[in-house]
């Protein structure tokens, strides 16, 4: 498309791995916390398709930020993929300058790390990983005869 609608990357172009390897690290933290969560209260398996499609729309996805006012910008320092996806936007298609107070804001490495210990955490608790009960009940074998 880029090439289609002859969009020259500018130097910019190089940060392109830099914000889809932040919006790796924040899915996979999102993911984590979710998951510990889901072991705690299995009705987050349930709530998550609507936690997912508000997201969609809190997002600048199929909208820019410049069609927020400004008083709507502030908010959306609050959400962590906003910033990755203006980011990934404007190095893309070198048609505006990035905010960088939104580049900056998210930071997934921390993210990352923070996520890791509920999720360690909520592993050793799974009752249906620890539960001998459960593997003996579950996990027998059929002897066939032969």
């Amino acid at each position: 498309m880029m090439i289609y609608y002859r969009v020259k990357p500018g130097w910019s172009f190089f940060l392109v791995p830099l914000f889809l390897g932040g919006m790796v690290l924040l899915a996979f933290s999102v993911s984590m916390i979710l998951a510990a969560l889901n072991v705690r209260y299995r009705d987050v398996k349930y709530a998550l398709p609507f936690l997912v499609q508000i997201w969609l729309f809190v997002t600048p996805i199929i909208y820019p930020v410049t069609f927020l006012p400004p008083k709507m910008k502030r908010f959306l320092a609050f959400n962590p993929m906003a910033g990755f996806l203006e980011g990934f936007r404007s190095s893309l298609l070198n048609s505006h300058h990035m905010d960088w107070r939104l580049v900056a804001s998210p930071s997934s490495l921390p993210r990352f790390f923070w996520s890791l210990v509920p999720f360690t955490s909520a592993e050793r608790r799974d009752p249906l990983r620890t539960s001998s009960e459960f593997r003996r009940e579950h996990c027998r074998f059929v002897s066939v005869g032969l």
